[in-house]
């Protein structure tokens, strides 16, 4: 980064400042795009088998009536981070 005097080169100092921070703020995005990208290969696939298999064991505890409160935790859980990370995904894609 170039280092100016304030004084003389106000515009051009504010210039610089402002590439700087839209730098930083790139490459802050692009390692969340590459982790939303891992997330979305690995995890979803995964996470979409605990959801299917929670929301069967779910139904049936309903339908025993038995408890049925863990059961729903992890379906939330699991859908929960399923749809961001696809959401994420697609915000993503868009830019």
């Amino acid at each position: 980064m170039l280092y100016f005097n304030k004084k003389d080169y106000s515009p051009l100092y504010e210039y610089v400042h402002l590439l700087y921070k839209y730098e930083l703020l790139l490459g802050v995005f692009s390692y969340m795009m590459l982790i939303f990208y891992y997330i979305g290969m690995f995890l979803t696939p995964i996470l979409s088998i605990i959801f299917c298999v929670n929301l069967i064991s779910l139904i049936t505890n309903i339908k025993n009536g038995t408890n049925h409160k863990k059961n729903a935790y992890w379906l939330t859980i699991s859908f929960t981070i399923i749809i961001w990370t696809l959401s994420m995904l697609a915000i993503m894609a868009i830019y």
